[in-house]
């Protein structure tokens, strides 16, 4: 199942809501940590060990990223080891490793401890260069079982009604057991969705081998969330199962995404093919885990960067407005970039060609002519 050599490093975010990531005290429980409106997972109490770990994942370095008051101890450690570690980052050998980070809150505390992700640096193909193929939940490849497909525009349900979905699609189940399965080529797999506390544990199989359980409740809606991720598979076809483990809550899949190596083919979302994206095997995919809260709304860190931008130009028209207006006030008449730049230089004038008197030549005769 699975290939022995290595290639180029790629890097593979996961964010704090992301399954792949196991808490201690679990998420949601009464002093355990929270999903902040950020979208990084919180942890405030003192005189508790707050943990999260990854298990079981190829990579040969991990950083963990996180805001740490100086109150705050950290350690982060590697299959096991735990040492005191301010900036988080762990270098290793390419192997399946875990990794765990605890924190502890000393004295005159009160700023929580938040942790915003982790970067694995993996390799998702044996040999040469990789390339994304995305298959949409819509397609006809993927088969379900006890599963209704729908839209976020449709849906009477919060945690998908206030989301935004890969090509406008989401399947979901809320009955235990419910499947969805479908093949792929290649040597790596993403698995995207949502998270909240309206979702729980699922299971994930391949070619019949059973990969691990997830959970992926957490205290605020997430979407664009990275499930599940796994690589060091052989480059053949495989065969994946997503199954819900809990009776009454939510598992929810948006979109997948399959490596290998080669040129892939591909066209629209409701077809039977996946949709090649482009020689680009990297994992850090940009929206992820963006967060909406009781209020609505995604905070999308695009959207965010856009709002930004849009109010900086707002302010810069409303200054040009304003000089003009107090240059008009003032009894200017000239245009807008004359009250805001001043009045252009005129161009200098020709030279006049009389300024210049080009004397004649003056004949004369050398005195010793004759």
């Amino acid at each position: 199942m699975t290939t022995t050599t290595t290639t180029e490093q790629v890097l593979i975010y996961i964010g704090a809501a992301s399954p792949l990531l196991s808490y201690t005290p679990g998420r949601n429980n009464e002093g355990g940590w929270v999903i902040s409106q950020g979208g990084g997972s919180q942890c405030m109490d003192g005189g508790v060990t707050y943990g999260v770990e990854i298990d079981a994942v190829f990579f040969t370095s991990i950083q963990w990223i996180f805001t740490s008051p100086a109150t705050w101890t950290v350690q982060v450690g590697l299959d096991g080891s735990l040492s005191t570690n301010s900036n988080g980052m762990l270098q290793t050998t390419w192997a399946s490793h875990s990794s765990r980070l605890e924190a502890t809150q000393g004295n005159g505390g009160g700023q929580p401890f938040e942790l915003m992700g982790a970067i694995l640096s993996t390799a998702v193909v044996s040999s040469g260069t990789g390339i994304n193929s995305t298959l949409d939940d819509s397609s006809s490849l993927v088969q379900y079982s006890e599963w209704q497909s729908t839209t976020s525009s449709s849906s009477t349900l919060p945690a998908i009604s206030q989301g935004q979905f890969y090509q406008n699609t989401v399947s979901y189940t809320s009955s235990k057991g419910a499947s969805a399965s479908f093949p792929f080529s290649g040597s790596a797999l993403y698995i995207f969705g949502p998270t909240g506390s309206d979702f729980s544990v699922f299971s994930i199989t391949i070619d019949s081998n059973q990969i691990g359980t997830y959970n992926a409740c957490s205290s605020m809606n997430t979407y664009d969330t990275l499930l599940f991720f796994i690589t060091h598979l052989s480059e053949e076809m495989h065969q994946v199962e997503i199954t819900n483990q809990v009776d009454g809550l939510f598992l929810a899949l948006d979109y997948f995404v399959s490596v290998s190596s080669g040129s892939g083919s591909g066209s629209g979302s409701g077809s039977g093919t996946a949709t090649t994206t482009g020689i680009n095997p990297s994992g850090v995919f940009p929206n992820q885990g963006q967060t909406v809260g009781n209020g609505g709304g995604a905070t999308n860190p695009g959207a965010i960067a856009g709002g930004i931008i849009g109010a900086l130009v707002g302010l810069v028209l409303l200054y040009f407005w304003w000089r003009y207006y107090d240059y008009r006030k003032k009894g200017g008449k000239g245009t807008c970039w004359e009250a805001c730049c001043g009045k252009r230089k005129p161009k200098p004038k020709p030279s006049d060609p009389e300024a210049f008197k080009i004397w004649p030549m003056l004949s004369f005769k050398p005195k010793y002519a004759t």
